[in-house]
C-alpha cells in the first residue's frame, strides 16, 4: 500500500509539473555545454614541459623593478611585485601558441593556469582620458605590443581574463616564462604575450595593431611526420584551437589527402580560448604512403581552410608510411645434411627473398642451406609471407673433427623486412665427415609452422 501511494504521488506531480520538467530539460539542452558531464577538462601542460622561446635572450631584471603606467592618464602608477600581489588575484586558463608552431619540429604550444592582476584593473586605476586610442605594453628587453582601437579597449575593460601574470600553474613565474610579469592575452598568438613587462603606456596616438587573434585550426600531435605504421588499428590524436572566445565544435580527419573526411572524438569540454584535444581510430588495411590531415569547425559554422597562411590544414598535414609491420606469428624451419671437409669448409645457411616488381605481393623467398658440394636444400613454406629476423637458432654437428662454428647475421634491416638479403649464415670449419642439422625460428606474418 505504501508503494502504491508513493507511486501515485509521483505520477500526480509529474502530470502537474510536466511543463516545468520540459522547460528545465530544454534549458539544459540549449544552454549547457555539449557533453559537459562526459568530457574531461582541457589538459594542463606542466611548467617544466612548457615550451620556452627567448629570441633575444633573457634580460637582467633590475633589483628596483616596478610596473609603471603612464601616458594620457590622470593617475600614473608605480607598483612593485608585492604591491601587485595585494590586488585581488585573478586566475585564468589560457593556451599559449607560438606563431611558428605549425612549422616547428618541436611543440610550441601549451596550456596553463595563469594568475595575476587583471589588466582592466590597472587601466581603471590609471584613469585614462576618454580619447585614448592605444595601449602599448612594454618589456624590459625593448619588445612591445600595441592594442589599438576604442572598441578593443572597451572589450579589455569588460574582460577579466586578460591579466598581467606573476604565477603559472600555482607557482611563481619563472624567469624563462617572463618573470616578474607577463601579459596573458587569451585568444591571441604568443607574439602578443609580452614577457618581462615593466611599463604600460596609454596614448591618444593611433598606432598599428600587432596583436593577432589565433586562427581556427587543428593540429596532429601523434603520430609525427614520417612515422612508420603497420597494418592494424592505430590512434591519431591532436588538438584544436581558435581565439576570440569561439568554440571548437568538431574535428575531422582525412587519411587520403583530403579526399574523404571522418569525424574525430573531442575529449575536452569548452573553455574560452583554450585548446580541445581529440582522437581518431584509424583502421589500416593496406600498405603504402598516406597523407593525414585534420581540420576544425567552430560554433559559427566556420571550417578551417586548406590554405590560411601558417594555419591552413595543408601546412599542418603529415605523411606516414604503412608496412606489413613486425609479424606476430612464429615459424620454425629445420634441415639437415652431410658435409666433408679438410680443415676449413663451410655450410652456409641463408635466407633470401626477392620481389623485383616491388609490389605488395606476399613473397617469402627460399630458405636455402648450401653445402660444400653445392647441394642446396630448399624449404618453401606452404603459405607466403614476410619473415623477420631469426629469434632462435641452433646447429647440431656429430662426427668429424670440428675446428669451429660461428654464426653471422648481417645486412639486416632491424625493422620489419620485406625483401630480405642474407639474414643468417652458419660457417662450419671441420676436417673429416660430419652430419649436421639446423633449426631457425623466425617471426613470420602469414606463414605458419605447418
Amino acid at each position: 500500500m505504501i508503494f502504491e501511494i508513493n507511486l501515485s504521488t509521483i505520477i500526480f506531480f509529474i502530470r502537474k509539473y510536466q511543463k516545468v520538467f520540459i522547460a528545465i530539460t530544454f534549458f539544459m539542452m540549449i544552454f549547457l555545454p555539449t557533453d559537459c558531464y562526459t568530457l574531461d577538462p582541457p589538459p594542463i601542460t606542466p611548467t617544466d614541459e612548457f615550451f620556452v622561446i627567448n629570441n633575444y635572450g633573457i634580460p637582467v631584471i633590475p633589483d628596483n623593478w616596478h610596473l609603471i603606467t603612464e601616458g594620457e592618464v590622470v593617475n600614473s602608477l608605480s607598483l612593485t611585485l608585492d604591491d601587485l600581489m595585494v590586488y585581488p588575484a585573478k586566475t585564468t586558463m589560457a593556451t599559449l601558441e607560438c606563431l611558428g608552431n605549425p612549422l616547428s619540429t618541436e611543440l610550441l604550444i601549451g596550456n596553463a593556469n595563469w594568475t595575476g592582476i587583471s589588466l582592466h584593473t590597472l587601466i581603471e586605476q590609471s584613469k585614462p582620458l576618454s580619447e585614448v586610442e592605444s595601449i602599448i605594453i612594454h618589456a624590459i628587453d625593448g619588445y612591445s605590443v600595441i592594442i589599438k582601437g576604442q572598441s578593443l579597449l572597451r572589450d579589455i575593460l569588460q574582460r577579466d581574463d586578460i591579466i598581467l601574470a606573476y604565477s603559472m600553474n600555482d607557482e611563481m613565474l619563472t624567469l624563462e616564462q617572463g618573470y616578474p610579469l607577463r601579459l596573458v592575452l587569451p585568444g591571441f598568438l604568443g607574439t602578443s604575450w609580452v614577457q618581462w613587462v615593466d611599463r604600460i603606456e596609454i596614448t591618444t596616438t593611433s598606432a598599428s595593431n600587432n596583436s593577432v587573434a589565433i586562427p581556427l585550426h587543428a593540429q596532429i600531435l601523434k603520430p609525427k611526420n614520417g612515422e612508420k605504421f603497420m597494418i592494424g588499428t592505430h590512434s591519431i590524436s591532436g588538438m584544436a584551437l581558435v581565439g576570440e572566445r569561439i568554440e571548437i565544435t568538431e574535428v575531422e580527419v582525412s587519411t587520403d589527402g583530403g579526399a574523404t573526411w571522418q569525424a574525430a572524438r573531442l575529449l575536452n569540454y569548452y573553455v574560452p580560448n583554450v585548446w580541445k584535444h581529440w582522437e581518431f581510430n584509424w583502421e589500416i588495411s593496406e600498405i603504402g604512403k598516406y597523407e593525414i590531415i585534420a581540420r576544425a569547425k567552430d560554433n559559427l559554422g566556420n571550417i578551417q581552410s586548406e590554405e590560411n597562411g601558417l594555419f591552413g590544414w595543408q601546412i599542418l598535414s603529415i605523411n606516414v608510411n604503412v608496412d606489413y609491420g613486425c609479424p606476430a606469428n612464429e615459424i620454425t624451419y629445420s634441415v639437415s645434411g652431410t658435409v666433408t671437409g679438410d680443415v676449413q669448409y663451410g655450410v652456409n645457411i641463408t635466407l633470401s627473398g626477392s620481389d623485383s616488381s616491388n609490389t605488395t605481393t606476399d613473397y617469402l623467398g627460399n630458405f636455402s642451406f648450401n653445402g660444400l658440394n653445392n647441394c642446396t636444400y630448399t624449404i618453401t613454406p606452404s603459405k607466403a609471407g614476410y619473415i623477420f629476423i631469426p629469434i632462435e637458432r641452433s646447429l647440431t654437428i656429430s662426427g668429424g673433427n670440428v675446428i669451429g662454428v660461428n654464426f653471422d647475421a648481417y645486412e639486416v634491416d632491424h625493422t620489419c623486412i620485406q625483401w630480405a638479403d642474407i639474414i643468417a649464415m652458419y660457417n662450419i670449419y671441420l676436417s673429416g665427415q660430419a652430419t649436421w642439422s639446423a633449426v631457425i625460428t623466425c617471426y613470420n606474418q602469414y606463414a605458419s609452422s605447418q
